[in-house]
């Protein structure tokens, strides 16, 4: 079954009741579903479409830096992983001497990512990472929840007062119109590339309005909060509008101290004692 109601949701609405936020696509449903009609809807579907679970690992691309201190970053993501190898295939790209600029040392995805989509089968979902995650449940039922729908790209969501995405942790669909999409934006980052770590907004701005760069109309969503973000978790607590549901966690993702006028090592240690922090909430 899927892990979580609606998977497109940041969350469930009781018509009636008050809410404050951003809502999109919105469907009026007569009665709410709970979980175990969920399940037992996707295990009749499964029955009749002879569905297996796939055997495949799904590849889980990130990069890393040869420095020390990134290596210890590096290596407590990974160990943090609850996949098994059969459910997840770590394919790491380590990136050599480059510095303390964080235009530089982090750049921009685009190529890590048309690697991956060149690397595997057209249909096939592939996951793009940050290292500065923890994660504390598996995370391929999720993966295996959106693969049933019809997503070309899944973000975490990257605030409370957006539903704009996230690129720390993502899962896309490997086809020429997702590389295409990627290409495009990839020129526009680099045309704005001086002082600027601008890929998460011009990315957005790609989606939401293909035709201002051109590229290709994508249907994308978002994960469940579940799979946090500090920027969404620290808007939620502060707000107390969903609560903090810290033992709920998927992942974690240390989205912050990414300005290209800090230090990439200052950035290393601030991003590393909030995933400890974060670590020390999840029981």
């Amino acid at each position: 079954g899927l892990p979580h109601v609606l998977v497109d949701a940041p969350v469930n609405v009781t018509l009636g009741d008050h809410f404050r936020g951003c809502l999109r696509h919105i469907t009026f449903h007569t009665r709410a579903l709970d979980i175990k009609e969920v399940q037992q809807g996707a295990e009749r579907l499964s029955r009749k479409q002879g569905m297996t679970k796939p055997t495949r690992p799904i590849p889980m691309y990130f990069s890393s830096h040869d420095d020390e201190g990134s290596r210890e970053m590096r290596d407590r993501f990974v160990h943090s992983l609850q996949d098994s190898a059969d459910d997840i295939e770590l394919r790491e790209v380590v990136i050599r001497n480059t510095g303390e600029d964080q235009t530089q040392r982090f750049g921009t995805k685009i190529d890590l990512i048309l690697k991956a989509i060149e690397e595997n089968p057209p249909g096939s979902y592939v996951i793009i990472s940050d290292v500065d995650i923890r994660f504390f449940r598996p995370i391929r039922p999720f993966i295996d929840a959106i693969a049933t729908g019809d997503y070309d790209i899944v973000f975490q969501r990257d605030e409370d007062r957006s539903l704009q995405g996230n690129l720390g942790f993502m899962a896309m669909r490997c086809s020429h119109q997702v590389a295409d999409m990627w290409r495009i934006a990839g020129g526009v980052v680099t045309q704005k590339r001086r002082g600027s770590t601008g890929d998460q907004r011009i990315v957005n701005r790609a989606l939401a309005e293909p035709s201002f760069y051109g590229n290709p109309r994508l249907r994308w969503t978002l994960f469940p909060p579940e799979l946090a973000t500090d920027i969404f978790v620290d808007s939620l607590t502060r707000d107390g509008m969903y609560g903090t549901g810290y033992n709920n966690w998927v992942l974690f993702h240390a989205n912050r101290y990414g300005r290209a006028d800090m230090r990439s090592s200052r950035a290393r240690i601030a991003k590393m004692n909030l995933l400890s922090y974060a670590e020390s909430l999840v029981v």
